[in-house]
């Protein structure tokens, strides 16, 4: 069986891929997010040190332009490693950047192999960056396409304002509960970009769905139905002081603006 898992931000994606059986019966790769070639990660954690990012390569990585944003690339730090992949999918780290040719070809290169397999588990986002031919060859390859979603919208763009202001800090692997924390009052601002963050994810669902004939391959699961229970990762309770009442208006406004 060969899964596509199709998500917005903050749908659970990370919880259902490590959904037991799913995750004993189809290896869970998520090689299609290249722009780990250019995002030093911490030796130890794995976790990305967006203290050495430039904000000039973050604003051209968010637009998805990996050409531009590889002309503002910092020095790779002791303790610091870029994320790849072998020919068999393994995960191996680099201790110095690819050339740009070798960036702008992984995206063929890891489907080339991933095809080598029968059974596969994928995640694609919008921040991936996908190009359309790929994105054709995956969604036509794979036997079925889950797609991830809220209901609530108010709560999805809490959760993600919850990890931009406190990265790190969100799962637990493989624990019987999760962590506390309280982190304080929310910032409204980033509340707001977090909003147009998952409005833009959801509207590039739709145009993958409306440019890609996947209806019959197709199976919607909302997060508030599903049962995460047998997941790996267990979700941290961050506590967050906020007004819902003016999150909900922010959403209203910010929601206002798209064709959704």
């Amino acid at each position: 069986m060969r899964i596509a898992v199709l998500a917005t931000p903050r749908s659970g994606s990370h919880a259902f891929v490590s959904t037991r059986p799913l995750l004993d019966k189809y290896k869970f790769y998520e090689i299609f997010n290249v722009e780990d070639l250019l995002l030093q990660r911490d030796t130890e954690t794995g976790n990305i040190r967006r203290e050495l990012l430039d904000e000039r390569m973050e604003k051209w990585l968010n637009l998805n332009d990996y050409i531009t944003a590889y002309d503002y690339k910092t020095p790779i730090m002791p303790n610091s490693f870029l994320r790849d992949y072998d020919d068999n999918l393994n995960t191996i780290m680099l201790s110095e950047y690819p050339d740009i040719s070798y960036i702008m070809s992984s995206y063929a290169r890891r489907l080339e192999n991933l095809c080598k397999y029968e059974d596969w588990c994928i995640k694609l986002m919008r921040y991936h960056g996908i190009p359309k031919d790929i994105m054709a060859a995956i969604l036509d390859k794979s036997d079925i396409i889950y797609w991830l979603d809220r209901r609530d919208r108010v709560e999805q763009a809490l959760s993600l304002t919850k990890m931009k202001l406190f990265p790190g800090v969100y799962h637990t692997p493989v624990a019987k509960t999760g962590i506390t924390y309280h982190c304080g009052n929310i910032d409204y601002d980033i509340f707001e970009d977090s909003c147009h963050g998952i409005l833009l994810d959801k509207n590039w669902i739709n145009c993958v769905m409306a440019e890609f004939d996947v209806r019959d391959k197709l199976v919607p699961i909302w997060y508030e139905d599903y049962d995460f229970s047998n997941a790996s990762l267990v979700k941290n309770d961050i506590h967050m002081n906020y007004d819902r009442n003016k999150c909900e208006y922010i959403w209203e406004e910010v929601a206002s603006h798209y064709d959704i």
